[in-house]
């Protein structure tokens, strides 16, 4: 029986996917391990390097040829052929540590928990500097039920969580497709359905920052704004119809807050077409008004730039008029903006996009 199916999305990955692999060719319980390569449509060598490692490794690593459909797409289609008994994803530009990966399987074998979480590491591309990712405030090797968990202080993210792949299944846990930052529908939608979670102190997933065809680059997220927003309406629409206990859903308000954040930063201060960027925040005000009206005014109460757009009715050409205009964008501002708010959206793009 297979243990734990990795599911490698790879779209014109060449650069990186050789390493990836051979960091998953040194594991020593190859037996074990589900490894499906699902070439997205790539147009460069992707498909023949992940060819000669299926080839060579046929006993666990498959490679499926699909046309491209995005990330959602890739994952979808390897999770519907899955046969672990836990679902991880890993990028094809990444890779992980082999020995902590060794010691996660036969972990496996023992445990029966719907959320595996662990820690990772995250790696300057061009400084090769590593920094630990570490869940804060719980215990290792307890399992825990989901309402026993300080909500404040853990965030589930692709980099650190492998999931019962039966309650990804069983629940039609799908994500768009042809859309960027899917990340947050495949760690997000599973959660109502989560009720046992378990950390061990293992570096498992290496995630490589630092490369600007990233889409969690901050120019790159202002151009790709719709995507950012379709995955944001669909999390919130989504939980709106789902019946969550106190601590499921203080857990979801959190990371949708942070989203929102994200969200109305990109329209309304990293936007340089500032009267496209308030039209956007405008329209997605008007929806979450619509879907949520706790959310709506949690958003107007936690997001000060949020509050005086509304104020001018997003107006920005009365808005550039007012005190807080000259406040928010001159000389003093452009500092603050540049130590403060880049900072910031920096920070939450790393904390939710891998």
């Amino acid at each position: 029986m297979k243990l734990l199916t990795i599911a490698i999305p790879s779209y014109n990955v060449e650069r990186y996917l050789p390493n990836c692999l051979n960091s998953l060719i040194k594991v020593a319980s190859q037996n074990k391990l589900e490894i499906l390569i699902v070439n997205d449509g790539s147009t460069d060598k992707t498909a023949s390097i992940a060819d000669s490692f299926a080839t060579k490794y046929s006993d666990f690593i498959a490679l499926i040829n699909k046309e491209n459909g995005g990330h959602g797409s890739a994952i979808n289609t390897a999770l519907s052929i899955a046969s672990g008994k836990y679902f991880m994803v890993l990028d094809g530009d990444d890779q992980v540590n082999s020995a902590d990966l060794d010691t996660l399987i036969s972990i496996i074998e023992k445990v029966d928990v719907d959320l595996i979480s662990t820690n990772y590491e995250r790696i300057d591309i061009q400084t090769g500097v590593v920094n630990p990712v570490i869940q804060q405030g719980i215990c290792y090797n307890r399992i825990y039920s989901f309402e026993e968990l300080n909500v404040n202080n853990i965030y589930f993210a692709l980099a650190n969580s492998c999931f019962r792949t039966e309650l990804l299944i069983k629940n039609n846990i799908i994500l768009q497709e042809n859309t960027f930052y899917v990340d947050v529908e495949y760690i997000l939608l599973p959660i109502p359905f989560i009720q046992s979670v378990i950390f061990y102190d293992l570096y498992i997933y290496r995630y490589y920052v630092g490369n600007s065809q990233q889409s969690i680059h901050i120019p790159t997220m202002v151009k790709r704004y719709s995507h950012h927003e379709r995955v944001l309406k669909r999390i919130i629409c989504y939980f709106q119809n789902q019946q969550l206990t106190e601590n499921h859903k203080s857990y979801v308000q959190n990371i949708i807050k942070k989203l929102l954040y994200t969200h109305y930063s990109l329209a309304l201060i990293y936007n340089p077409d500032k009267l496209l960027g308030y039209e956007q925040a405008k329209n997605f005000d008007l929806f979450l008004q619509d879907q949520s009206e706790d959310l709506y005014i949690l958003a107007g109460k936690t997001i000060p730039f949020l509050y005086i757009a509304r104020k001018y009715q997003y107006n920005y050409e009365r808005y550039k008029k007012s005190l807080f205009c000259y406040l928010r964008e001159g000389p003093c501002y452009s500092f603050f903006k540049t130590i403060f708010f880049k900072l910031k959206l920096n920070k939450l793009c790393r904390f939710f996009y891998k």
